[in-house]
């Protein structure tokens, strides 16, 4: 795994190391940043693309069969910060569903980081299929919850 950390938290960078120290991060490269404009944070991980597609820059290594996953967050928010989190859902009738929701305290910046590379590292896993169970499907609400889950251990360790 290549890391790009462009920010100051070094604990989440020890972290995101320890994390994925027990399955195949070979082809895996992630940036951490604090460049969010108008959002709190944001995370994307992609996936590789069809081999013959033509790329350029970045998209160079998704043709080669790399994965990037980009947390960030923005400097200019405030914390604590309370996030509501969707974990699943639950059918109401045969056609209406509602969402299950966690509310979520984070104290700062490196703690929400934390949350987003686990969300994002939960889609690179089910992706890379190195996840095996039940419950681990490639769904927003399970990389929430493994973003809570790296959130909770993170702040336990500190």
């Amino acid at each position: 795994m290549k890391i790009n950390n462009k920010t100051d938290f070094k604990k989440a960078e020890q972290f995101l190391i320890y994390k994925s120290s027990n399955h195949d991060t070979s082809r895996l490269v992630v940036t951490m940043s604090t460049a969010c404009k108008g959002e709190r944070y944001r995370g994307y991980c992609a996936y590789p693309t069809k081999p013959g597609k033509s790329a350029k820059g970045w998209r160079f290594d998704l043709a080669k069969g790399i994965f990037r996953i980009t947390s960030n967050v923005n400097l200019r928010s405030h914390y604590p910060y309370t996030e509501e989190v969707s974990i699943g859902t639950k059918s109401i009738n045969e056609r209406m569903f509602e969402w299950i929701t966690k509310e979520v305290l984070f104290n700062n910046k490196e703690e929400m980081l934390v949350f987003v590379l686990g969300h994002e590292v939960h889609h690179f896993l089910c992706k890379t299929k190195q996840l095996k169970g039940t419950g681990q499907r490639n769904t927003q609400c399970q990389a929430n919850k493994r973003g809570i889950e790296w959130w909770k251990e993170f702040i336990q360790r500190d």
